[in-house]
């Protein structure tokens, strides 16, 4: 860390410390978190959220605190009334969509690329991110709906006649627990 950017955080803290109340949390909670000092940044950013709810950037900042300590649900929580507090945060549906992508939540992803478009329709990665969300959201719905198919075909007693489409059945279901690409079939 230069010498200069402790100094800094340093005295932020110092003018913290004389007015814990103030909203110069996030930005100091800021400082250490690029710094990489994300313990103390949680801790600061936590008890600036806590004083100051209203206050939509302390909400933001700590959402990239918990991005950053892998903490999704604390994320997703914090990014989530950063935009009750203001629906207009971009880079707050960014976030949150990147997290949902992370976790393959697709619809999830979706809303949130929606919401960017709604708000910015030039914004082109948000543009090219829907666009491969929608594909995975219409794969997913393609292969919950193949399921739903497959459990009702296996409900049913198969008759000689019908063994062998069991089988076929069974080496679909195989296809679908192995692999998630519809266009490409495997020998079993």
């Amino acid at each position: 860390m230069p010498i200069f950017k402790g100094n800094y955080v340093k005295t932020l803290l110092n003018k913290l410390g004389k007015q814990p109340e103030s909203v110069l949390f996030s930005h100091v909670a800021n400082e250490l978190r690029q710094m990489g000092q994300l313990h103390q940044a949680l801790e600061i950013a936590q008890r600036g959220a806590t004083r100051n709810p209203a206050y939509v950037n302390g909400w933001f900042i700590l959402g990239l605190i918990y991005i950053d300590l892998d903490q999704k649900p604390d994320a997703i929580q914090a990014l989530s009334k950063t935009i009750q507090l203001d629906s207009d945060h971009i880079r707050a549906y960014e976030k949150l969509a990147s997290i949902a992508i992370k976790l393959q939540k697709w619809q999830e992803a979706q809303h949130y690329l929606n919401s960017i478009m709604d708000r910015r329709h030039n914004h082109s990665q948000s543009k090219h991110l829907l666009s491969e969300v929608r594909k995975k959201v219409i794969t997913q719905n393609d292969l919950s709906q193949k399921k739903v198919w497959l459990e009702a075909a296996e409900l049913t007693d198969p008759s000689p006649k019908e063994k062998l489409r069991l089988k076929i059945v069974q080496n679909i279901r195989k296809y679908l627990v192995n692999d998630s690409n519809p266009r490409k079939m495997r020998p079993s």
